[in-house]
């Protein structure tokens, strides 16, 4: 509480004793009651501490400098200002923690929302991967590479080894059937037997799956088997044909001539050479007969003629001969005469001539002609009537 300062008086000369120490004391108290209102010196917290001036001189220069620090109240944002700088703080910070607790609602919200989808999509993970639920491995107890699997990346180190055997028998394989591309295709090098060749042309370019290949080919095949089909048709019946014209012409399986002993010119096992000895011996023939021929032929002509005349006078004219055996030649009717007489000659029981005794005839029995036995007990019996003919 600060110190009531007592008045001052201005001491005078004429003041008596009494008065000049009442004055005195009086200034006394006063400057104790100034001592008491400023306080003790050595109390100041001040820089400058000899002076109560010097004291707030820089008391006012620290408030300048923390003014400055600080800034105008003006200045605040309206958002946040109030009246004083403590209540300003105090709203500021009522605000950030609504903010922080709003963002960090909102945080969590989203946060939440987001370890939901990321929990669905790594459920959707697993499941493509083949984990389980809780993310552990799931064996492969079915599957033909993978059954020792203890990983994922276990599994697929153990399908690598078995890609890696099949790349490599792949690659094999292609270099068995020849070079191929990235994408499968062989490779067909200018300068071998297949770019531009008749049949492999790998769809227009230079490289040919091995199917398709396989595919042209395999038509082709068949085309050609149906052709050598067809040839072999052809080449049976040209074997058909030359076996029959060997047997015609008369050579042995290895196409030589067969000689035949009755030959007289053609006596070699070569057709060529017997038709050339053939020809030689008619052309002497030609020669031979060109000149003798005529007359031979004329002398042919004239027996003829009279061998038909001899014969005609001996056996009479043909047109004569009963209708039952006449026949254009003298042979002819023989034949027929002898038909009419074989079933006698052979016995037979069932034709109407009575050959022996004791066959029986039935019927009439007409005789033009004189009757004779070749015995004198011959005899002939009958139950009907016999007509005869003198």
């Amino acid at each position: 509480m600060a110190v009531v300062y007592p008045s001052l008086v201005e001491v005078i000369q004429t003041d008596t004793f009494e008065e000049w120490r009442i004055k005195t004391n009086s200034m006394i108290a006063h400057a104790e009651a100034a001592a008491a209102n400023i306080g003790n010196l050595s109390f100041l917290h001040t820089d400058s501490a000899t002076t109560i001036v010097d004291a707030i001189n820089e008391v006012d220069a620290h408030a300048d400098t923390n003014r400055d620090n600080i800034g105008i109240m003006d200045d605040i944002n309206p958002a946040i200002k109030d009246t004083t700088i403590v209540k300003t703080l105090n709203k500021s910070y009522s605000t950030l923690v609504e903010y922080i607790d709003t963002s960090v609602a909102n945080e969590k919200t989203e946060r939440e929302a987001a370890d939901a989808a990321l929990q669905s999509e790594l459920n959707i993970t697993q499941a493509a991967v083949g984990l389980e639920v809780t993310g552990s491995f799931l064996p492969f107890s079915t599957s033909t590479y993978m059954t020792t699997a203890t990983t994922i990346a276990d599994a697929i180190a153990k399908l690598d080894i078995e890609a890696k055997r099949l790349d490599d028998r792949q690659r094999k394989t292609a270099f068995t059937l020849g070079d191929e591309d990235d994408n499968g295709y062989l490779i067909f090098t200018s300068g071998t037997n297949y770019i531009g060749n008749n049949y492999i042309d790998g769809d227009g370019n230079a490289a040919a799956k091995v199917r398709h290949s396989l595919e042209v080919l395999d038509s082709q095949v068949r085309l050609n088997a149906d052709e050598i089909g067809k040839n072999d048709n052809t080449i049976d019946n040209m074997q058909d044909e030359i076996a029959a014209l060997m047997t015609s012409v008369g050579t042995n399986g290895s196409g030589y001539y067969i000689i035949d002993t009755r030959n007289t010119y053609a006596n070699t096992h070569i057709v060529r050479e017997n038709i050339r000895i053939i020809d030689d011996n008619l052309d002497l023939l030609y020669v031979a007969t060109e000149n003798t021929l005529p007359a031979l032929i004329e002398n042919l002509d004239n027996r003829i003629t009279s061998e038909h005349n001899y014969f005609q006078a001996l056996n009479g004219d043909m047109a004569a001969l009963d209708p039952a055996i006449f026949s254009t030649n003298v042979v002819g009717s023989l034949n027929a005469l002898y038909a009419l007489l074989q079933p006698l000659l052979d016995g037979d029981d069932s034709t109407k001539f009575v050959r022996r005794a004791g066959d029986i005839m039935s019927g009439n029995l007409e005789v033009r002609g004189a009757i004779s036995a070749t015995t004198s007990n011959g005899n002939i019996t009958s139950t009907g009537d016999i007509s005869a003919f003198v």
